[in-house]
């Protein structure tokens, strides 16, 4: 039951990247991103791949991975601590 609430966060957040791909994309290249463009897709499905894996129960270990993998370096590369 909880993976649900979990999944819904990476869900949505997939296809923002998709759905405001053009915004996303100017985000990171103003945070240096060196392919700023093809960023949002790859990293909506990673999130999407990841959503979908842990709701469905296929591999899920790996599912919950895919977002860990994608929000660690994101965290240090677009946002100032």
């Amino acid at each position: 039951m909880g993976r649900i609430p979990f999944v819904l966060l990476f869900l949505g957040s997939g296809v923002a990247h998709f759905a405001q791909t053009k915004a996303m994309a100017g985000y990171a290249a103003a945070h240096g991103l060196p392919v700023p463009v093809p960023a949002p897709l790859f990293s909506g499905v990673v999130l999407l791949a990841g959503g979908l894996s842990v709701l469905h129960g296929i591999r899920p270990g790996l599912g919950a991975l895919l977002p860990a993998a994608f929000l660690f370096p994101t965290a240090f590369l677009m946002h100032a601590f």
